[in-house]
């Protein structure tokens, strides 16, 4: 079981919420709200945090293009969910 909570970020296992659609760091794919992964990871954080929230795809590159470089973004942005 890993342990994420408010004073511990992993940007290679995290969630953000851009333009209210949920995306994994660790997937690098964008999943839905009831998702196994997002819900399970919100369960076992302590105080039950939420993805954070991010601007765009541009700000969150920040964070991810030092983690999958070419592969980010994902293929599957939120705008091809439908």
């Amino acid at each position: 079981m890993r342990y994420v909570g408010p004073d511990f970020f992993n940007p290679n296992d995290w969630y953000w919420r851009v333009n209210g659609q949920v995306y994994s760091s660790i997937r690098n794919q964008y999943v839905a709200e009831n998702d196994t992964g997002f819900t399970d990871w919100k369960a076992l954080a302590p105080g039950h945090i939420d993805a954070t929230d991010i601007a765009s795809e541009a700000e969150l590159s920040y964070y991810m293009e030092p983690i999958w470089g070419a592969a980010f973004p994902p293929v599957m942005r939120s705008a091809d969910r439908r």
